[in-house]
């Protein structure tokens, strides 16, 4: 039982391309716990993310607001966040890569305790949970890759915008991009739904297997 929570922890925490904790020492059900922990860690970090993402939407709407006034505050503040979008984006890909390795180290040191089990028994069901274990594993990666690969176009898009509006920051040059501009809140809405798809399965599962499961409001429910 024991195992199995530890094994099922350690992909709530690889759902968010994170850091997994391996390796932990002292009593049994400690692992478990420092996962479930890194797994809060990272939904912490994802919604840093939407606040990016959902800061660069922010100011985009407000420079179109203020075109015919002074769109320069909004510019700057559209600037800012994404400087912050593209550091979540370099963060994520660390993690992403400190994640398939750490995945492996879990994988390795399950097995040689599979091969250490001296009953039949438990050793068919630490293989069948095993085997679970990845095709769990497997799925995630895929929702991982989705959330990463929605993060490309909307940055690329608008990082354009914003050198566009860098020589062109006036109510002509504003609305030459609405169509772009359009397009970015479109492309940002997508990614903001793939980051929540994440962090709900986060949520539920470090809930599900922690020993002492989040009050409500506490990392329970993603913010809209």
């Amino acid at each position: 039982m024991i195992c199995q929570r530890s094994l099922s922890t350690q992909f709530a925490a690889s759902l968010a391309f994170s850091i997994l904790c391996l390796g932990c020492s002292g009593p049994s059900y400690r692992p478990a716990e420092s996962n479930v922990s890194s797994a809060r860690t990272v939904r912490q970090s994802l919604d840093d993310s939407k606040k990016n993402v959902n800061g660069v939407l922010a100011a985009l709407s407000d420079i179109s607001a203020q075109a015919g006034a002074d769109p320069r505050p909004a510019y700057d503040r559209f600037t800012a966040e994404i400087a912050g979008l593209k550091k979540a984006r370099d963060s994520v890909k660390s993690n992403a890569e400190d994640m398939r390795a750490r995945s492996k180290q879990y994988f390795d040191a399950w097995k040689a305790d599979m091969e250490a089990m001296q009953s039949p028994e438990i050793r068919a069901k630490a293989a069948e949970s095993e085997q679970k274990a990845r095709e769990a594993f497997a799925s995630i990666q895929s929702k991982g890759d989705e959330a990463k690969a929605a993060y490309e176009p909307f940055l690329s898009t608008v990082e354009d915008l914003n050198k566009y509006l860098r020589n062109s920051l006036n109510p002509q040059g504003i609305a030459t991009v609405k169509d772009s501009m359009d397009k970015a809140k479109s492309l940002g809405g997508t990614l903001l739904g793939k980051i929540d798809a994440v962090i709900a399965e986060l949520d539920r599962m470090a809930n599900a297997l922690s020993a002492t499961p989040s009050p409500a409001g506490a990392g329970g429910t993603p913010p809209q």
